[in-house]
Order: structure tokens, then C-alpha cells, then sequence
């Protein structure tokens, strides 16, 4: 049992960074303490939306549908998730040479997999059911039992689409020949999802209304198709022993029911896949000669869209540009019809600041969407390989700003254009935010190769961990935050105390201006140094 133990312990440390610990890196400290922090924030985050979905509830008094319907959100998170992550977590690991050459059992190591799997979605679920959990029990008086079965109902809900994702992770891993764009699919699923979980955020006032009105429906549509939610929400209303043991007893027939069907396939399909890369690094390829700064580019660029998570991460802040944009364009009419007494300018005054309002949310997108904050710890073991090409650093390090300028620009062109044919800008309004939609998102990017620079993330597991986890991204997007609240402030101040829009824009652009050439010295200088001093 303990060489049991010690295997699955050996197998977590790739590709999780769970079982870590480190004691002597002092950025993957700091890299931990902003992740819990980010948990914190987004559990807080859910802790709300269920009190406000427990406020449309209790004047049916149906508290209990809460339960049942995070049960199956927590579900469909989980088969979101675990599709995304099947492929790395099960197949082509790693460890998978080391762990195949000792002596064990072959289902052995298909449970390992899938504990894995299933130790990493319990702690994403977890994420989006305890604070459901915490909510309805400080707004309903509950029993120990309660606690228990929510503590068995972590464990356990996971468990089916866990199975469900599985099975779609070896659909696509065992059709992955077939397709050569897997990233831009992957990507574009990504897009719609983050599309999707804006449409709710702006419509949730009337969708708790409705939820209010039919939740009784709900309930029965929840309890006739999903039983594992309804099942957990009974138990917690009306505990029943046959029942629990019910619960439990189908979710552990799941899991196992899971391996076995994995176990008939899984080393066929990993052999395939591994076949697959082999033949790959044999193929030959035709040399196209380049300019060194346009081949680098190029080189990032295939290397941004052949990793779906920093695309979808890093353009969160231009889709929230495009989308705020859109919307202000289309109910503009509206917000103005509102009682001046809830606008914060005169009707005429909101008008005339339009160039203002797009300066600052172009500020917005930009300086929350830091493409370069994981470019430099992206490169991983190649970056000895960049380290040794025939090109300067500086020249390097501007290719990687350059490319996620080039990423960045479509959507800030696209808002600014959406706002030039709405609003009916004048030629110097449109020249003054044209410089500034420039400007903005290269000091963005240069401050974000900076960072990365001075927290790189150089031995990873996986790309989600530099993206999502790094010391880098996380100082990123906080700094980035802060700055973009400073500079809102700057420039929407003088303009709240009547002085002139386009003298603000006008100085706003040279402080910008010089903002881009300090940064650009400090690449140059500090940046090219700490580039050369980075050892893998």
C-alpha cells in the first residue's frame, strides 16, 4: 500500500504542481499566494451570486433548488473543464516512459490517470460548490447531516462528468490525426464559453426573476433528467439512508465502470499519439528566409495560436473592450434618456467627453489584456535555443511586444471604429484616440515583458500553470489594474472639473508617449541584462 501511495504521489508532481513544494523559490511562493488569493476573490464572487439567487428563491420558500441547480452548473464546468484538460492529464503525460516500464498492472495505471483527473476536478468544483454550500447554509437552518452529505456531494458530483469528458478526451485524442487545427477549434469553443458567461452576467437581473418565477419547473427538470443533483438536493431536505447509499453506490460504479472502459483503449490510443509526434519531428519542412524580426515574429505568432490559453486569457480584456463598445453604442440613446439627476455629467457634457470615455476604455482593455506577462516563460527548455540565435536580445524581446501588439490591434481598431460611425468623430478626436489606442496597448506590453522578465516561470508544467499561475501574469494583471485606474482618474478628472477634452487627450498622449520611451530604455537596458542572465 505504500508503494501504492508513493506511485500516485510521483505521478501528481507532472503536469499539476499540486505536491510541490519548494522551499527555496521564492516565486512559485508568491505565484501560490496570488492563486489563492484569485480563489478567494472568484469563491467570493460565487458566494454572491448564490445569496442573490436564495433572494429570488425564499418568497417560494425553495431555498433547497439552490442545490440541484449548482449541482448541475458544477457539472457542466466540470465537462467544460475536464475536455479541455483530459488530454494532458490522461494521455501523452510526461511520466508516461517511467511509469509504463515498471511492474505494474495496466489498470493500475489507468487509475492513476484518472485519480489525477479526478483529484484536479474535485478542487475546480469545489471552487463553484462550497460557496453554494456556505451561502444556503447561513440563509437555512440545517442539520450535521447537511454538512455531511454536502462534504460526500464534493466528492461525488464530479464523478459523472468526469466520466463524460473522459470519454470525449478519447473520442479527440483518438481522431487527433485528423485534425491539424486543433488550437483555433479549442480557442474558438474558449471564446464562445467567455460570450456566453457575459450574455448571463449582463442579463441577470431578469434571469433571477425568471429563475424566481419557475423555479418549481426547474426543480422537476432538474430532479427528471440529472439524478445526482436532485439526489443531493433531497438529502439535504429530507435524508434518507437508502438513498445516500444509492448515491454513492452509482457514482463509484461510474468510476469504476470508467477505468475499465479506459483501460481497454488507453494504451492503443497513447501509442498512437506518441507514434504521431515521432513522425512529426521526422517530417521536412521548406525554408522560407525572413528578416530577423519578421521570422521572429511569425515564430511567436504560431506559437500563440498553438496555445489556446494564452489566447483566450490575454484577449479577455479586448472582448470586454469590443462588447463595452457595442453596448454603449446601442443603448447610448437610452442611458442618456435617464433623469439627469442618476447621470454624473449633463447630457450635453457626456456628449462632448465621448473621446474621453473611449481613451479610458481602450486604457481598460489594454492594460488588463498582458500578452508579453508569459511570452519569455512560455519558451520553457527552448530558451537556451533562443538565448543562442544569431539575433540581439533587444531584438528578441520587441518581436514578442510586437506580436501581441499585432494580437491586440484588431479589437482596438474594431472600437474605435464602432465609436468613430456612431458618434460622428471630428478628425482631430479620431487622430488624438488613434494615437492613444497605439500607445496604450504598447505600454501594456512592455511592461508586461518587463515583469516577465523579473518572474519568469521557466520549468512549468503545462502552459495554463505559466498563464493562469505565474508570479509574472498574476503582478501583470494586478499592476496593470492599478495603472489603468490611474491614468482613468488623470484623465477623466480635469475634464469632470470643465476643462477641455481634446487638451486632455492632447497631454494624455504625451505622457503616453513618454511612458512608451522609458519602458523601451528599461527593455533595452534592464531587460536585455536579465534576458541574458535567465539560465533554464
Amino acid at each position: 500500500m505504500s508503494k501504492m501511495m508513493s506511485l500516485i504521489k510521483a505521478c501528481m508532481t507532472d503536469n499539476m504542481s499540486l505536491f510541490k513544494i519548494k522551499k527555496k523559490d521564492k516565486t512559485k511562493k508568491n505565484g501560490r499566494g496570488l492563486t489563492i488569493f484569485l480563489f478567494i476573490i472568484i469563491a467570493m464572487s460565487i458566494w454572491s451570486y448564490a445569496n442573490m439567487f436564495l433572494d429570488a428563491l425564499a418568497p417560494n420558500h425553495m431555498e433547497h433548488v439552490l442545490l440541484s441547480l449548482f449541482g448541475v452548473i458544477v457539472t457542466v464546468l466540470i465537462i467544460m473543464e475536464g475536455v479541455y484538460k483530459a488530454g494532458s492529464l490522461i494521455f501523452n503525460c510526461k511520466d508516461d516512459d517511467l511509469l509504463l516500464s515498471l511492474p505494474i498492472k495496466k489498470s493500475t495505471v489507468v487509475f492513476i490517470r484518472i485519480l489525477k483527473f479526478y483529484v484536479f476536478e474535485v478542487l475546480y468544483g469545489s471552487l463553484f460548490l462550497l460557496p453554494a454550500i456556505i451561502a444556503y447554509a447561513t440563509r437555512v437552518s440545517v442539520t450535521p447531516v447537511f454538512y455531511i452529505v454536502s462534504v460526500i456531494a464534493v466528492f461525488l458530483l464530479p464523478v459523472i462528468p468526469i466520466a463524460i469528458s473522459t470519454i470525449i478526451g478519447v473520442i479527440t485524442s483518438a481522431t487527433s490525426t485528423k485534425f491539424k487545427n486543433k488550437s483555433i477549434i479549442q480557442i474558438f469553443v474558449s471564446m464562445v464559453a467567455i460570450f456566453g458567461i457575459l450574455y448571463l452576467s449582463f442579463n441577470l437581473q431578469g434571469l433571477l426573476v425568471n429563475f424566481g418565477e419557475n423555479a418549481g419547473a426547474i426543480n422537476d427538470a432538474i430532479t427528471k433528467f440529472y439524478y445526482p443533483a436532485a439526489a443531493y438536493s433531497r438529502l439535504c431536505s429530507s435524508f434518507d439512508v437508502r438513498e445516500l447509499l444509492l448515491f454513492v453506490g452509482i457514482n463509484i460504479l461510474v468510476f469504476l465502470v470508467t477505468i475499465f472502459a479506459i483501460s481497454k483503449v488507453y494504451f492503443k490510443i497513447n501509442s498512437g499519439l506518441k507514434r504521431i509526434q515521432r513522425n512529426n519531428s521526422k517530417r521536412s519542412y521548406k525554408m522560407n528566409v525572413n528578416k530577423p524580426q519578421i521570422a521572429l515574429i511569425k515564430k511567436e505568432l504560431k506559437k500563440a495560436i498553438n496555445t489556446p490559453v494564452l489566447i483566450t486569457n490575454a484577449v479577455f480584456g479586448m472582448v470586454l473592450l469590443v462588447i463595452a463598445c457595442v453596448v454603449l453604442a446601442i443603448k447610448f440613446d437610452s442611458f442618456m434618456s435617464m433623469p439627469q439627476d442618476q447621470l454624473p455629467f449633463t447630457p450635453e457634457k457626456i456628449k462632448e467627453i465621448i473621446p474621453v470615455i473611449l481613451t479610458v476604455l481602450i486604457a481598460f482593455g489594454s492594460l488588463t489584456s498582458s500578452i508579453t506577462s508569459s511570452m519569455i516563460s512560455l519558451e520553457g527548455k527552448s530558451f537556451t535555443l533562443l538565448k543562442s540565435l544569431p539575433v540581439k536580445p533587444y531584438t528578441i524581446l520587441m518581436a514578442k511586444v510586437h506580436t501581441a501588439i499585432l494580437m491586440m490591434m484588431p479589437f482596438v481598431l474594431t472600437s474605435d471604429l464602432i465609436f468613430y460611425i456612431r458618434f460622428r468623430f471630428n478628425i482631430v478626436e479620431i487622430i488624438l484616440t488613434l494615437i492613444a489606442s497605439i500607445l496604450l496597448p504598447f505600454i501594456a506590453e512592455l511592461l508586461g515583458i518587463l515583469i516577465n522578465l523579473k518572474y519568469p516561470e521557466m520549468k512549468a508544467d503545462t502552459d495554463a500553470e505559466v498563464v493562469k499561475q505565474s508570479s509574472s501574469s498574476n503582478v501583470s494583471t494586478m499592476l496593470g489594474f492599478i495603472l489603468m485606474m490611474i491614468i482613468s482618474g488623470a484623465i477623466v478628472s480635469p475634464v469632470a472639473a470643465g476643462g477641455s477634452p481634446i487638451i486632455v487627450l492632447i497631454l494624455a498622449n504625451i505622457v503616453f508617449f513618454f511612458m512608451v520611451l522609458l519602458l523601451l530604455k528599461k527593455v533595452k537596458g534592464k531587460g536585455v541584462k536579465r534576458f541574458n542572465d535567465i539560465d533554464v
